[in-house]
């Protein structure tokens, strides 16, 4: 296959549905030709690890059963019903991509198969490794078995993970994969910290690692008697949660850390699914997943759960930020944290069983998706280096030819500054903010400060750590939640953007557990430090339940007020970006950069699903050079008075508008 030169990274996540065992080739070849862009890696999801569990070699031919063959043996794609694979054919499937050029890596998840589930999917009842290993199922606050947890021992003693990792060896091997993708309840936990997992197993680990005794007294006159799960739950959550949430983070970058050196030393990739969507610090405090710890694991390629129009479709989002926003928030703060690490987004545009499809269902907002998550910046550069398509199965040629468009021109183009200002990163900072986090009584967090802040209508799509800003020469700055950085790193900043700084949030002036009427929120720029710059923030208390079990809902945390927020966002604009929308900026999202060869990418997302017209005020007298998306054959409405251009351009329903400005002041200069 020839060598292609590409701007971003293309990845196929996807079931053995996709492919079709009566034909010689497997349809590899005639899959392939539906796209333009070959894909590097596929990712075959065998759904669930009983495969794995099971495998003895391949000393002989046998089918793997309908479960590995499509999610949760889903009867049908749009092409053909589900056809049970053998073990030969799997491995000429994998061979047969490897001759068209295409790595291929595994996946799994950690759900159960329970012979119930079969009936009721009206499969063959099967035996599974799980129904004689019931010890390794997660045993949540109440008493009661989930999912397997990965981080039990076995009857026989020994840790599954030890156990696990042998096989995977093993079967990768045997099979001929190329690397592994680490999903749901592998590549992080399926259960969150404050549910699962308070069997004697997983306690007893935590006991012998931090000396700490959970035996809650419930001692009678026969003697001692265990602790009733429940109340040892409550008593871990109550008393000793700081311990607890850093006992997990540690054993699972074990889990990970012996993963990788087994993927290592026999050549293979990997990539992992950042967890549930969220950002370093929810990643912390609701799964106890450090990505830090997995970075020193070695992990460095993640797939970013960023799903906001599937989400949105479901009417899953249980808060009042736009997922668009949350994910953008979570994007950028992610790369800050691990800025050495490939990142691809998981383009979640159809799922078979889930019976989500975006593609078909929302294309309008597919887009502006993939316009705003690729056109994300740390510093100068993309946070993003490319996409994995899921599920991609049942895609025709021409919706194929639509995304890889679509993806050449969300990555299209070098960046040479941007107009507007960015958000530093200070690691300190983060553990300060979440050394000083108590669960169920918090301020608003960072992420969902940012996060909001999008959603109000502030350009802040970039983010730069604090370890990358120059001496001087930054240009403006945004510092959330002041009071968790220090003295010295406040005067690093001032002096980097020559005093054009901003100061949203915390400035830790307060007691803001106790006190709900908070001056210590406030906007205040050191270049104009002006009594106006500074405004009170009544915080609403949160209503939401202490352990919120889904991350669909926000965590429990005292809130800002709209005013607050919307008058942050609006001086935010006003006072540092060389753009912004003048009427309703709520219900749009604006963003872009300037590229090297001098022209302007400007974005325009429509949050609304009825046609807009908003008014953009750009810095500098623009002209319009040409439309690179938004289905409008007519161009914008450009109009120049006292150094500002004034455009006007209708937006697509939840759609984007993408075109190139040219500067004419900087024409008539060069």
């Amino acid at each position: 296959m020839a060598v292609q030169h590409l701007s971003f990274r293309k990845f196929l996540w996807m079931e053995l549905i996709g492919f079709d065992n009566r034909q010689g080739d497997y349809g590899v070849g005639e899959f392939l030709s539906r796209m333009e862009i070959k894909p590097e890696v596929i990712s075959i999801l065998i759904w669930n690890t009983d495969l794995i569990h099971s495998h003895n070699g391949l000393g002989e031919d046998a089918p793997i059963g309908l479960k590995h063959c499509a999610y949760q043996a889903r009867p049908r794609n749009e092409e053909h019903e589900i056809q049970n694979w053998t073990r030969f054919q799997l491995r000429g499937l994998i061979s047969e991509l490897h001759h068209h050029g295409v790595k291929v890596y595994v996946s799994f998840f950690d759900q159960l198969w329970s012979k119930e589930y079969q009936r009721q999917k009206g499969v063959p009842e099967t035996d599974e490794w799980i129904d004689h290993h019931q010890e390794v199922r997660y045993v949540d606050c109440n008493g009661q078995q989930t999912s397997l947890c990965i981080w039990k021992h076995l009857a026989d003693g020994s840790l599954y993970e030890d156990f696990f990792i042998r096989q995977l060896e093993s079967f990768m091997r045997d099979y001929g994969f190329d690397g592994l993708h680490g999903a749901d309840g592998y590549g992080h936990p399926r259960e969150n910290i404050a549910h699962a997992d308070f069997s004697d197993d997983m306690v007893g680990q935590f006991e012998e690692v931090t000396g700490i005794r959970c035996h809650v007294d419930n001692d009678s006159d026969d003697g001692p008697s265990p602790s009733p799960i429940p109340a040892r739950a409550q008593w871990i959550l109550e008393n000793v949660r700081k311990e607890w949430t850093s006992f997990h983070a540690k054993r699972h970058a074990q889990f990970w850390q012996k993963t990788i050196a087994m993927l290592e030393r026999n050549g293979w990739g990997h990539a992992i699914n950042t967890c549930w969507t969220r950002d370093p610090l929810e990643a912390y405090i609701r799964y106890g997943v450090d990505y830090k710890l997995l970075e020193e694991a070695g992990v460095h390629t993640w797939i970013c759960e960023a799903n906001a129009a599937a989400v949105e479709l479901e009417g899953w989002n249980h808060t009042d930020t736009p997922k668009l926003d949350d994910y953008c928030s979570t994007l950028l703060r992610l790369k800050a944290f691990l800025p050495d690490s490939t990142m691809l987004l998981l383009h979640c545009v159809k799922d078979g069983l889930e019976q989500y499809n975006v593609l078909h269902h929302a294309p309008m907002f597919m887009e502006t998706e993939v316009y705003a998550y690729a056109n994300l910046f740390h510093g100068t550069q993309r946070v993003l280096d490319g996409v994995t398509v899921c599920l991609a199965d049942g895609i025709r040629k021409d919706e194929w030819k639509m995304f890889d468009n679509l993806y050449r021109k969300a990555f299209n183009g070098d960046v040479a500054s941007l107009p507007f200002p960015r958000v530093v990163w200070s690691d300190e900072a983060h553990r300060s903010e979440l050394e000083s986090y108590h669960y169920g009584q918090a301020y608003l967090n960072s992420h969902l400060l940012l996060a909001k802040l999008l959603a109000h209508g502030a350009v802040l799509p970039s983010i730069v750590r604090i370890d990358d800003l120059p001496e001087t020469g930054a240009g403006p700055l945004v510092v959330l939640h002041p009071g968790f950085f220090s003295e010295e790193e406040l005067a690093a900043i001032q002096k980097a953007s020559g005093g054009e700084i901003a100061l949203v949030g915390y400035d830790g002036t307060f007691d803001y557990y106790y006190d709900h009427i908070i001056k210590g929120f406030n906007f205040k720029r050191f270049k104009e430090c002006k009594e106006q710059d500074r405004f009170g923030c009544a915080l609403r208390q949160s209503e939401l339940p202490s352990n919120p079990y889904t991350w669909l809902c926000d965590l429990p945390e005292l809130d800002c007020t709209l005013h607050f927020l919307s008058t942050a966002a609006n001086q935010l604009n006003k006072y540092f970006s060389d753009f912004r929308v003048t009427e309703n900026p709520e219900t749009v999202r604006l963003w872009g950069y300037q590229s090297d060869d001098g022209l302007l990418h400007l974005f325009l997302a429509n949050m609304k699903p009825t046609y807009q017209w908003p008014n953009v005020a750009l810095k500098g007298t623009y002209e319009f050079k040409e439309m690179l998306s938004g289905g409008f054959v007519l161009p914008p409405i450009l109009i120049h008075e006292d150094g500002m251009t004034r455009l006007g351009v209708k937006l697509p329903p939840m759609g984007t508008v993408s075109m190139l400005l040219s500067d004419l002041n900087q024409v008539s200069t060069s």
